[in-house]
């Protein structure tokens, strides 16, 4: 999924690319791009922007600040264990 403004999907598999509006899921296995991703529900993969948010998040994100369910920390962020 390629957007200009924003991407907002309920379940997602593959990258998602958006622009500053942001790439919002509920759950989500794959590569997100944008200035700010959220997922709400449970996701696995990447996550690459300005702001990362994720719940039972499992992977890495890599931004200016990124907040997963055990952490919250700038520029990377893990989860690889429950």
């Amino acid at each position: 999924m390629i957007a200009y403004g924003g991407n907002d999907v309920y379940h997602g598999n593959g990258i998602m690319v958006g622009t500053l509006f942001g790439n919002s899921t509920n759950s989500f296995n794959g590569l997100q791009i944008s200035a700010a991703n959220f997922i709400s529900e449970k996701g696995t993969g990447l996550q690459i922007g300005i702001f990362n948010s994720a719940t039972n998040f499992r992977g890495l994100q890599l931004g200016l600040w990124n907040k997963n369910s055990k952490r919250s920390l700038p520029f990377i962020n893990w989860q690889f264990k429950t």
